[in-house]
């Protein structure tokens, strides 16, 4: 009998020491990455309903991933897992490189919006010849606990759920990214009290902000865009770079077409422009750097900025202004755009009208004065001249620093 219970004790011991979630992190039980496939990951996602119209994008169909190798896919799996499931302490990662690592590392945040719990830092260290990473020391190191969490994407679920009643499940891709944006423009306001102080409101970076409390800065727009294109079937990614300071915004993929799409600058002031929709690298350049790809930033120090995924994008086609027919490409058009698209719009009872130009006009709103270059006074004059009873009395412009257009409002 004493037998029987050892035996039975020691069974116990050795399950508990195994676990079941993670088998490759065991201390014994170094991991090979090369080795190890998607087939291995354990990873859900708990807030995307099941009967949402369109299919979400897949965990391991977004674009961080693709940019890895054999050996740092199979690390980007493992920490996949144990983000997961909010492991603590040191993890072995084997034989691979630190820089390995960092990639795999950054590629996995690039593509995981939904992991709104990671803390903003993590630590590395060499054991022998393995490499170790460090996500949290101790459960208290992860953002949120596990019980606000479960809350957290159960809001999240349900700000989903809500969304997708909206929709018929006929609407293009851009439609459904249209509708994406001007909601999420309409839920958060910019957090201008904490952008420069992280530690005020970890949650304006995260998609916990956006959704959940309305109030971010540019990177919780970004994911919250990101999350929402997911759930849309629309694949999307960020980009960081430089505008006034540091900037995060969107790429995403319309009809196989890349494209910048910059929702916070778009929010400006909470005035929901579409300035920045799905607008060409060219046009993104003309306001801001991007950040250096993560392979030319090197090694020495991990939270360098650098962007692991950035598609060339040249495509014009489902930019908002070229289908809202307020696209104007040359110079010489600029009189008769502006006359017939004012008069059409204050003939339906509109107060206001947007235009974008191209690039190659040399337009940038704030360092370019506006009236002048687009004579807008003598535009609104040969307008009125056609308007009749519905002349525009008084009028003004506007715009966002940097973008290649502006606002005429009456």
């Amino acid at each position: 009998m004493k037998r029987l219970i050892t035996v039975l004790l020691l069974i116990l011991i050795l399950i508990s020491a195994v676990g079941c979630d993670l088998p490759f992190f065991g201390e014994s039980d170094t991991p090979d990455p090369g080795k190890i496939t998607e087939a291995d990951s354990v990873s859900t996602f708990n807030i995307y309903p099941e009967t949402l119209h369109f299919k979400p994008i897949e965990k391991f169909e977004r674009v961080g991933f693709g940019e890895l190798n054999k050996t740092q896919k199979g690390i980007y799996i493992l920490l996949d897992n144990a983000i997961f499931n909010m492991q603590t302490g040191y993890i072995s990662l084997g034989t691979v490189s630190q820089n390995d690592i960092r990639k795999a590392y950054f590629a996995l945040k690039l593509d995981r919006p939904e992991y709104f719990w990671i803390p903003s830092t993590y630590s590395l260290r060499s054991n022998g010849n393995k490499n170790e990473i460090c996500l949290a020391k101790s459960s208290s190191d992860w953002l949120y606990t596990t019980s606000e969490r479960k809350n957290l994407e159960a809001e999240i679920f349900k700000f989903l759920t809500n969304f997708d009643q909206g929709l018929t499940g006929d609407e293009t891709q851009y439609s459904r990214e249209l509708v994406a944006h001007d909601t999420l423009n309409e839920l958060i306001e910019y957090d201008y009290e904490n952008v420069d102080n992280y530690s005020n409101n970890p949650a304006a970076w995260d998609i916990t902000g956006a959704i959940c409390r309305g109030k971010a800065v540019c990177e919780g727009y970004s994911k919250a865009m990101q999350v929402l294109s997911y759930a849309l079937g629309i694949n999307c990614s960020t980009v960081t770079g430089i505008a006034t300071g540091p900037h995060m915004w969107n790429v995403i993929c319309i009809d196989n077409s890349w494209y910048h799409l910059d929702l916070t600058a778009n929010d400006s002031q909470n005035n929901g422009y579409r300035f920045y929709f799905n607008v060409t690298t060219e046009y993104i350049l003309k306001s801001r750097t991007v950040d250096a790809d993560f392979d030319t930033v090197g090694t020495a120090n991990i939270n360098d900025r650098s962007n692991i995924f950035l598609p060339k994008c040249t495509a014009t086609e489902q930019n908002y202004h070229v289908l809202e027919s307020t696209y104007i490409a040359e110079k010489k058009q600029v009189e008769s755009t502006l006359v017939s698209i004012i008069c059409a719009a204050r003939r339906q009872g509109k107060r206001s009208v947007e235009f974008a130009v191209s690039p190659e006009m040399g337009f940038v709103f704030g360092n370019t004065d506006t009236a002048k270059f687009f004579n807008i006074e003598k535009c609104i004059s040969i307008a009125n001249s056609e308007l009749g009873s519905k002349r525009i009395k008084k009028f003004n412009y506007g715009g966002v620093n940097g973008a290649l257009g502006f606002v005429i409002s009456w």
